[in-house]
């Protein structure tokens, strides 16, 4: 069957300009208007209220004016958060475009890209600020009783960000089981609310972050980057191994890696010696005193 033969359009030309402002046209007309993506009145009031509190981009190093409220989960993964602030971060728009560019697929990949790193998930995000808010990173193995020391010290409006639970509210999976690809979505909602620490003092009298974290140097990481105090519980593992088993939330295949977690963080653990070390029915003393022991 005879096909008409493709019409030339050199860049830049009348012809061209013309083509792509109809292919724009067609694609406009095919998107959901903005109240249907979810971008309402309700939207457009938080924004603005967003963007006074927060008037400066969140990435770091960028000292630019922020113009864009971006949302850390997108609408379309967790409609339920469209309007809650800690799903939210403000960017200058040169970094919100970026982000939609990655977002939409059509964003450079390699060197050219890295500039969007500090918007992935990242279990040490190098963009983060220093903590305005006192903040205790609480390390050790699964069934250290890293959640039951903070649940038992926290305060009402405390801040905790414990990454089991974050994937557990996230994916509407039960504690420890959702499948593996929801770690990326946790830890962006992670960083986006751990990157508020730098910005918000009033919020929250104090924050907790729960992280498994067995080298020092990560521990030092954590204190260099947003002024943490590290609290290390040193439960042994007989003691970790018996809580991970009897734990009716762990299906036996969770319980069996939480297990070998348990010896590989005991594996490679080494101290830091300004670390406050927790044993089971010991009180709490710094490595330092602690020395080899």
């Amino acid at each position: 069957m005879p096909t008409r033969p493709p019409i030339h359009r050199p860049a830049g030309s009348d012809a061209e300009r013309r083509a792509r402002a109809a292919r724009d046209r067609f694609r406009q007309a095919l998107r959901p208007g903005s109240n249907e993506r979810g971008y309402d009145l309700d939207w457009q009031q938080a924004r603005r209220q967003f963007l006074a509190d927060h008037p400066w981009c969140s990435v770091e190093g960028c000292r630019t004016p922020a113009s864009d409220v971006d949302h850390v989960l997108s609408v379309q993964e967790r409609p339920d958060l469209r309007l809650e602030p800690s799903n939210f971060r403000s960017l200058c728009h040169a970094h919100h475009a970026q982000r939609t560019a990655r977002e939409q697929g059509f964003a450079q990949s390699g060197p050219a890209n890295s500039i969007n790193a500090p918007l992935r998930g990242a279990r040490h995000p190098e963009w983060m600020r220093p903590s305005i808010v006192p903040l205790t990173l609480v390390s050790g193995p699964p069934g250290a009783g890293k959640s039951t020391y903070v649940a038992e010290r926290r305060g009402p409006r405390d801040m905790v960000l414990d990454l089991d639970e974050i994937i557990a509210k996230l994916s509407g999976f039960p504690i420890y089981t959702a499948p593996a690809s929801w770690a990326d979505a946790g830890l962006r909602w992670r960083n986006g609310r751990l990157s508020l620490l730098g910005y918000v003092s009033s919020r929250w009298p104090a924050a907790w972050l729960v992280v498994s974290e067995p080298h020092a140097n990560w521990r030092q990481w954590w204190v260099d980057k947003m002024g943490a105090r590290v609290v290390v519980i040193e439960t042994p593992i007989p003691t970790c191994i018996e809580r991970v088993v009897a734990d009716d939330r762990r299906p036996a295949h969770v319980a069996t890696r939480h297990t070998e977690l348990i010896d590989y963080w005991w594996r490679v653990y080494d101290r830091r010696a300004d670390d406050l070390v927790m044993r089971p029915n010991v009180h709490m003393t710094t490595a330092r005193a602690l020395g080899s022991s």
